[in-house]
């Protein structure tokens, strides 16, 4: 039996792919899986870089490929197109964490918008949505000078429980020919007292990134 499609209902059909695809998700990209952190304490950067292929399209540090096309909208009209995933598992022990990243945004020329970071257990996968056994919720981007700097970390040290597998999750809008962010995190096996230090490696980090970047250029 064969089936013949008339051109209008192949049209209709490529619609409905195309459609389709753009209604796809961002996923999780995973930027690293550290396995079993032991001993404690552990630390470890948070850095990525996104340079433009095409417009709205992003190719990173590992090679994975992001879009607007595949961008995530939410309800208060942020837009993300990346969702990087730092893997850990605790040992046989709990702890803390504490995280901060930052980003350069150069309005839609050249940079990372809405600059965000969350914690979850991965019991149920990973996830860009509503993620199962979450454990710190979304940052809160703050603005340094205006729009030019974003500055994202937990308000305050997280705690983790033994064996439990984490993701450390961070994401951004990429616009404009590209973009970076940088950042730190640090577990350990008690909680540790307020400190601005996260902050201060995180900016090192993103400084460090533009000047690499410049030198390739």
């Amino acid at each position: 039996m064969s089936i013949t499609l008339r051109p209008t209902a192949l049209l209709a059909a490529l619609l409905i792919a195309q459609a389709a695809q753009a209604a796809h998700a961002a996923t999780n990209d995973v930027q690293a899986n550290f396995g079993v952190i032991n001993p404690l304490p552990f630390s470890h950067s948070l850095a990525n870089n996104f340079t433009a292929t095409a417009p709205g399209v992003f190719t990173d540090s590992l090679g994975y490929s992001v879009s607007d096309a595949t961008a995530v909208t939410t309800s208060s009209g942020a837009v993300y197109n990346f969702y990087d995933d730092y893997l850990f598992t605790m040992p046989s022990t709990g702890g803390s964490l504490t995280a901060s990243a930052v980003s350069l945004s150069l309005g839609n020329i050249i940079g990372i918008n809405n600059l965000q970071a969350r914690l979850y257990s991965t019991a149920n996968g990973l996830t860009t949505g509503a993620a199962p056994g979450i454990v710190s919720a979304w940052s809160t981007p703050t603005s340094v000078g205006g729009t030019t700097i974003t500055m994202t970390s937990f308000g305050q040290a997280v705690t983790l429980q033994s064996g439990v597998t984490y993701a450390l999750e961070v994401r951004g809008q990429v616009v404009g020919a590209g973009g970076n962010y940088g950042g730190s995190f640090l577990v350990q096996s008690a909680v540790p007292e307020a400190s601005g230090g996260s902050l201060a490696l995180a900016g090192l980090s993103v400084v460090w990134l533009l000047a690499s970047r410049r030198r390739k250029q």
